[in-house]
């Protein structure tokens, strides 16, 4: 029902996002830079409305969010991401009429690559067919480009985006998820200078995150890459933000066992046992004590007095509590050597 009103849109398995609960531009600034990797744009285009609907922005924002998922990066009210088949970067900026109501408000195509006209055009197409309040003005900042697109039965359905391709001589990235401190940190530095070694990149929370950085946004950058580390530890599997990590992980296979396989290599620590039915339904059980807990606390409040970051965790205590003995199961299944050992697995498994 929420889909179809536009007021969030589905980005993975039991994963969706609310425009209007998004981050301002600034919280995602440094992933929007990395996509956009200081280009000029080659095609850019502004619509100028004589009153712009936040309605619009919904709706744009939903219509590409269903197409990109988590492939995209999304503020409050943008986007930016890779189309696979234009082979070029969008980056969408919009602003908002003045709170004065005198009218007003734009939302900016810019697009890069060889392709960019073609693909600013299928946009500038797409937009105008969000039927709420007047067309808007469509200003090209140099000739408009000739030719006209086929227009699919759907706005934004012409989309392809995807994975950036990497430069031949850009390290190839892995992130990795653990608990801060202990033997996860000891070995999480041992691996980060092996892998640097073979031509990768370890990202990693503590030297992406800055003062003022969202954890949230940096959970679904792991989510987004192509290979993640997990190393599991018994304080991970008591880690709100750990365990929101797995659990984004899941959903952006789409519960697909094979594809997490192929995206996630665990490394469970000699204190984690994982392989007993039994020892993995305590963890289910200490998030089901999580949820009921915060579930008892609001219960003594209204629901005025809750803030949207308490509905977000009891959210993500619930999704963890429902499918931690799925994933962790899955994990258990694969054969990995405990101690020194797990990392020599670990990049054997990576070069795969």
């Amino acid at each position: 029902m929420m889909e179809k009103c536009q007021t969030c849109f589905k980005i993975a398995e039991d994963t969706y996002v609310a425009p209007a609960l998004l981050p301002l531009e600034d919280a995602v600034a440094g992933q929007i830079a990395s996509l956009w990797q200081g280009a000029e744009a080659k095609a850019e285009v502004k619509l100028n409305y004589a009153f712009l609907h936040e309605g619009v922005l919904r709706a744009l924002l939903c219509g590409i969010g269903s197409q990109a998922g988590v492939q995209a990066v999304y503020w409050r009210y943008g986007v930016c991401f890779y189309d696979q088949k234009a082979a070029g970067v969008v980056r969408i900026h919009s602003e908002l009429p003045d709170p004065s109501g005198q009218g007003g408000g734009w939302i900016s195509v810019e697009t890069t690559g060889a392709n960019a006209a073609a693909l600013a055009r299928s946009l500038v197409a797409s937009i105008e067919r969000i039927n709420i309040g007047a067309k808007p003005e469509v200003v090209w900042r140099d000739e408009a480009p000739a030719g006209r697109e086929v227009e699919p039965a759907e706005p934004f359905a012409a989309l392809q985006p995807g994975p950036q391709p990497l430069a031949l001589s850009e390290p190839r990235p892995v992130y990795v998820s653990y608990a801060w401190g202990g033997e996860s940190e000891r070995l999480v530095d041992a691996l980060e200078g092996r892998l640097a070694d073979r031509g990768y990149v370890l990202r990693r929370d503590k030297r992406e995150l800055r003062p003022g950085h969202w954890i949230s946004e940096f959970e679904r950058e792991i989510a987004r890459a192509d290979r993640v580390i997990v190393v599991l530890s018994s304080k991970y599997l008591k880690s709100i933000y750990c365990m929101q990590e797995l659990v984004h992980l899941h959903a952006q296979v789409l519960g697909d066992r094979a594809r997490f396989h192929g995206k996630v290599i665990a490394i469970p620590l000699d204190e984690v046992n994982i392989t007993d039915p039994c020892d993995r339904l305590d963890c289910t059980l200490y998030w089901q004590g999580e949820h009921e807990r915060l579930e008892v606390q609001l219960a003594k409040v209204k629901m005025a007095q809750v803030g949207d970051q308490t509905r977000l965790r009891l959210w993500a205590m619930d999704d963890i509590q429902k499918k931690a003995d799925t994933i962790l199961g899955w994990i258990a299944d694969v054969l990995m050597p405990r101690g020194a050992a797990s990392l020599d697995a670990a990049i054997e498994r990576l070069q795969s």
